[in-house]
């Protein structure tokens, strides 16, 4: 910059001889401004306080850079630099993360200029960059699932000396990426690195589809780890357990009573075409299971999946008719297999005839005869329901009775009703809720030859049903027989 300073003085006076003419002088002066130059000294060490040697220390100038290396004391000089600059130096080296420091070089124009000023930064400490740290995302069932995407943020990848205080700095973030199914994030400052100066390793993932309908069912998952306890820790897998978006199986629709809140007796599963489930979204099955409640015969099935739809088929022949088998399931939302569900159910199976009937008797004398005092038990080939959910298992039935021994019950008036009205009761440990298929009456009428006809009917007393129908309304008949005690 030119700067011109005119100056002018006039000089007046009168002359004795009366003149007024006057003199003026004008100068011209140039001052070019002082230019100072300066440099930027620092020394770059590793994390024992070693010289890096080779390192890179930059400045950008405008369109220039300025390029320099350390030597074996790993000191940098950066001169020729303009005075009164701000500016930030950028150091690199390999095998360790780059830093950006700040720089101040003094004595601009018109502050005591003076050529050789110095900024002295550091020492700048550099970490290492093999910073590796693994994460592997796991459901309750154990089964490992990738999210889309992470990444994991470190609050300081450099530190250095500031007049004597160390000062940490370089926040830094690098993506996670999938590796045989864990995510891992590399390129971190050195674990040992960041345990010294007590730094923190933050990590973020987000939400995961696992079935690919384009909806996640599993949420994004975040938090942070001590590098200290990572090193220490002995597991070089960070495990995470991300919660899950959609909540509980539903189950939408069956006809087994019990999976929906009910009772076996409530309705028969029918016996030839067996079992149906409907979920709120696809599933598959992982175990399947159908028994005997009162440890019978186990019937065989086939198992069909169709999306949200699983049907246990009867496999060859209808179950056994009129009896209760326990269901057992182990499900899972299709492509979700540690979201297992289990469910349990018991079932009853329906029938299309009566119940068939055996009468029997403990003949304690040898007699052959029913004797007032002996227990005859009616025993029905399938499970009959008590309607009135009697506490005691008690049924009321009535005999008729082949009094004269034709062969037919019912063809004398008398035979009708023989034995009045009477009470059988089951015991618990052989029903199943309201449910019952073997039935005790101590007897106290007359003696009944083994081998006597009778029919139990109970049409008068409608508390009872079996699979077949709601209620029986017409006689079962069955003979007597005599069992040794």
């Amino acid at each position: 910059m030119r700067k011109t300073i005119a100056t002018c003085l006039v000089y007046a006076f009168l002359a004795s001889c009366g003149g007024d003419d006057s003199v003026v002088y004008s100068n011209d002066v140039t001052v070019e401004p002082t230019v100072t130059r300066g440099a930027i000294v620092g020394r770059v060490e590793d994390l024992t306080g070693g010289p890096i040697v080779e390192a890179v220390a930059s400045v950008v100038l405008g369109d220039d850079v300025r390029i320099v290396t350390t030597g074996e004391d790993g000191v940098f000089v950066l001169d020729g630099l303009p005075g009164g600059s701000d500016l930030a130096v950028r150091i690199e080296a390999d095998g360790f993360l780059p830093a950006r420091i700040p720089a101040w070089i003094p004595n601009a124009a018109g502050k005591t200029p003076v050529d050789g000023a110095t900024a002295t930064v550091g020492p700048v400490v550099l970490f290492a960059n093999d910073g590796r740290v693994e994460f592997g995302l796991y459901a309750l069932g154990g089964a490992r699932s990738v999210p889309p995407s992470g990444s994991c943020s470190v609050n300081a990848s450099w530190l250095w000396y500031d007049f004597g205080v160390r000062r940490m700095d370089g926040p830094l973030t690098v993506p996670a990426r999938n590796e045989e199914g864990r995510m891992v994030c590399d390129g971190l400052p050195s674990l040992v690195a960041l345990a010294q100066i007590g730094g923190w390793i933050e990590f973020a993932f987000e939400a995961i589809d696992v079935d690919g309908d384009g909806l996640a069912d599993y949420e994004g998952v975040s938090g942070s780890r001590d590098a200290q306890l990572l090193l220490t820790s002995g597991d070089p897998i960070v495990r995470l357990y991300p919660g899950f978006l959609d909540g509980e199986l539903e189950l939408v629709a069956s006809n087994v009573p019990e999976l929906l809140g009910g009772h076996a007796e409530d309705a028969p599963i029918p016996a030839d075409t067996g079992i149906e489930i409907v979920f709120s979204r696809p599933v598959r099955v992982y175990e399947a299971q159908i028994r005997s409640h009162f440890g019978g015969e186990h019937p065989g099935f086939d198992l069909v999946e169709e999306g949200n739809r699983v049907r246990l088929v009867p496999e060859g022949a209808p179950w056994p008719a009129g009896q209760i088998f326990d269901l057992h399931l182990i499900v899972a939302p299709r492509g979700i297999p540690f979201a297992a569900t289990n469910l349990e159910a018991v079932f009853w199976t329906s029938s299309d005839e009566l119940p068939r009937l055996s009468a029997f008797f403990e003949d304690t004398n040898a007699d052959g005869r029913l004797n007032a005092g002996e227990t005859l038990v009616l025993a029905f080939s399938e499970y009959l329901r008590n309607y009135y959910l009697d506490p005691n298992g008690e049924i009321g039935v009535q005999f008729d009775v082949d009094l004269d021994g034709s062969g037919t019950v019912g063809d004398q008036d008398a035979e009708y009703g023989a034995d009045g009205v009477d009470q059988a009761t089951s015991s618990a440990a052989e029903m199943y809720r309201s449910l019952g298929d073997r039935y005790y009456l101590t007897w106290f009428d007359a003696d009944l030859d083994a081998g006597t006809a009778v029919a139990v009917r109970f049409d008068l007393f409608p508390s009872c049903g079996s699979a077949h129908q709601a209620f029986l309304t017409e006689e079962i008949r069955a003979e007597i027989e005599a069992v040794a005690p």
